[in-house]
């Protein structure tokens, strides 16, 4: 595989409703388009089912998304927060067991994220003055989200897009320990002003 020939396309997005409603409706993932990240069940080739659009290069490309949904109940703020994998989006010319993990680990740092998502929005329910203002919580969430991008952007950097095998085993390192770290952060949805 040619070294640089591996490009990869991540997307980090989130979603996040200014629209706050009295109770929980849950928007229901569709996982005919959706791969939600779970320890237990990494990314497979399967899952790459989209084609690579005309203006991208490389060998792969991963379309992952960070959801970031608020809502309230009793007047609380809650938030669900999901990082997902949109199989018809991302896409794959070549298929080798280094590229899956150099993908995974994309997929991962999105979980990495949602994680210190969650951690933010608890910090902030504990914060006076901050408890029930939605503004504050989604400028937070934006500014974990840029600085995801970056660090996603880093990643590709340092490991030139997964083709040198010793730096990407130090990211898989890295972003292992830091998922450890960040173990109780790992549910979907986290009451803000609950803990």
């Amino acid at each position: 595989m040619d070294k640089l020939s591996i490009l990869l396309f991540t997307a980090v997005q989130v979603l996040i409703t200014n629209q706050l409603i009295a109770q929980k409706v849950q928007e229901p993932v569709d996982f005919q388009i959706y791969k939600e990240w779970q320890p237990f069940n990494p990314l497979k080739w399967e899952d790459f089912k989209g084609s690579r659009p005309d203006h991208y290069h490389g060998d792969a490309g991963s379309m992952v998304k960070i959801k970031a949904v608020p809502y309230f109940v009793k007047k609380k703020i809650k938030y669900d927060v999901y990082t997902l994998f949109n199989k018809t989006k991302s896409w794959a010319l070549a298929q080798s067991p280094q590229l899956l993990a150099h993908e995974q680990l994309h997929f991962d740092i999105a979980e990495l994220y949602a994680r210190k998502i969650r951690k933010r929005i608890l910090q902030l329910s504990r914060e006076p003055g901050k408890k029930s203002d939605l503004k504050i919580y989604n400028n937070e969430i934006r500014k974990l989200l840029k600085e995801s991008n970056e660090f996603d952007r880093l990643y590709d950097i340092e490991t030139l897009h997964g083709s040198l095998p010793k730096k990407q085993k130090e990211w898989q390192n890295k972003v292992k320990s830091s998922l450890s770290a960040l173990k109780d952060f790992a549910k979907k949805g986290y009451t803000v002003g609950k803990h």
